[in-house]
């Protein structure tokens, strides 16, 4: 057991200790960073969310539903606890609540998910990643900003109206949402990719990642 627990979480520590080390030798200013952070999140992570979707047969992929069930109830449930809480307990402003909601509601699977779970499940990890991607950022993320931008016109007396459905608009242009979303509704239609084009994106998911 206690080989398997460092053969999964030590690919993290050893990325963490390069970025420490790169950030202390002066290597990458924020400028690149920021690059690196574009890469990673317009490119790599997607491209792997969505090979890695594609990889498991429809059947299995249908057989999810409770997790998805489960991963839902969780990680909203514990949202709306800690904002009522926050909010209604400890006399949090509704912007602070809701901030309070997300840092505690919102799982860093999306980030962390890919190198823990591949590790242990292969590609069937592809699925609760993706679901955790797609609950925060189609409803806890909309969520937080929509109370952010809400408090931000009261507070300066704007007239501007603020909408969840343009946030949601904005976060469905986001290609860590839309590509799991296109790779599940492929699955669905069980329609087939060609074997060399998944490997491929793969591939590039997987060199741009590291």
């Amino acid at each position: 057991m206690l080989e398997i627990i460092i053969s999964a979480l030590l690919p993290i520590v050893v990325t963490l200790a390069l970025g420490y080390f790169a950030a202390w030798h002066k290597d990458f200013n924020s400028d690149q960073s920021t690059i690196l952070n574009r890469l990673v999140m317009l490119y790599a992570l997607p491209l792997t969310l969505f090979s890695g979707m594609l990889g498991v047969k429809r059947s299995v992929l249908l057989e999810q539903s409770d997790m998805a069930l489960v991963l839902f109830i969780s990680m909203v449930g514990a949202y709306i606890v800690v904002f009522v809480v926050s909010h209604s307990v400890f006399r949090r402003s509704k912007p602070i609540a809701a901030l309070q909601a997300l840092a505690v509601a919102a799982p860093s699977g999306p980030f962390i998910g890919i190198p823990v779970l591949g590790f242990l499940y292969g590609e069937l990890s592809s699925i609760p990643v993706s679901l955790c991607g797609i609950i925060i950022n189609l409803i806890l993320v909309p969520f937080t900003l929509f109370s952010l931008s809400t408090y931000s016109s009261n507070k300066d007396g704007g007239n501007s109206k603020v909408s969840i459905a343009s946030n949601l608009k904005n976060t469905l242009k986001e290609p860590i949402i839309w590509m799991p979303v296109l790779a599940f509704i492929i699955l669905i239609l069980d329609f087939e990719i060609p074997e060399n084009i998944l490997k491929s994106l793969k591939l590039l998911g997987t060199l741009q990642g590291e």
